[in-house]
């Protein structure tokens, strides 16, 4: 196959992935897809197709199925960085699971990876388990950050 086919081919897959996650809302079908795609030698999914469904699956409190593509994301075959997006995405969905001492645990990872440069959606996503977890100090403390960092 020629370069220009199989790009085409990669944006024909990552189109469907990312409909049947967003307009179908049936991620689970979704993941099930890139699964089977990936074990087609040549194709390579955008970084985009795999943050949507780690936010389709965080925002129906399904972290465990958001962590399975997280891992897929970050494997060495992939090597996709931790962006922003996908880490606020999770972050907000242990909050909204009820489970913010995870989002914390989840996001003290992620920046000790030095992949991450935080920015105003994962500092708010943060913040609400910060507020969740009554853990008035830390809260005070990001807002300096963020407004010391001008991002407020």
């Amino acid at each position: 196959m020629t370069i220009t086919s199989i790009s085409r081919l990669n944006r024909h897959w990552d189109s469907l992935i990312q409909s049947i996650c967003k307009n179908a809302k049936d991620p689970d079908k979704a993941l099930t897809v890139l699964r089977d795609c990936l074990k087609v030698k040549g194709i390579l999914h955008s970084s985009y197709t795999f943050s949507s469904l780690i936010r389709s699956f965080s925002s129906q409190g399904k972290l465990d199925r958001a962590i399975e593509v997280l891992e897929l994301m970050t494997d060495e075959k992939i090597n996709y960085p931790l962006d922003n997006f996908v880490c606020s995405s999770v972050i907000s969905g242990f909050v909204r699971i009820g489970k913010p001492e995870l989002a914390l645990g989840f996001y003290e990872n992620a920046a000790n990876s030095a992949a991450l440069k935080s920015n105003i959606a994962t500092y708010t996503a943060l913040l609400g388990a910060y507020c969740r977890l009554g853990r008035k100090a830390e809260v005070n403390e990001l807002v300096s950050r963020i407004e010391k960092d001008q991002l407020a």
